[in-house]
């Protein structure tokens, strides 16, 4: 039985926070999730979802379809999670 412990780091906490996203602690980034962040629709959204499947499965990591670590998703997106001081 493959056990995936569900940690994320307190930046996630900040970047879901901004972007509305529910602050549940899960691993990975459902394709609803992608669709929130970018704004596009459902089948663009599954379409990055599936390259970037692609690009992990050929690193050799596992992969859920239909999902993506938020970590890689933050990455290849190139999102920013510094939030300015005030």
């Amino acid at each position: 039985m493959l056990i995936i412990k569900h940690l994320i780091c307190e930046e996630e906490i900040i970047f879901r926070e901004k972007h509305n996203i529910e602050t549940s602690k899960k691993y990975y980034a459902s394709i609803n999730d992608v669709q929130e962040i970018i704004g596009c629709g459902h089948s663009i959204a599954s379409e990055i979802v599936r390259k970037m499947n692609k690009e992990l499965q050929e690193m050799g990591k596992f992969t859920v379809a239909g999902k993506v670590p938020w970590p890689y998703l933050r990455d290849r997106l190139g999102l920013d999670l510094k939030i300015p001081d005030l």
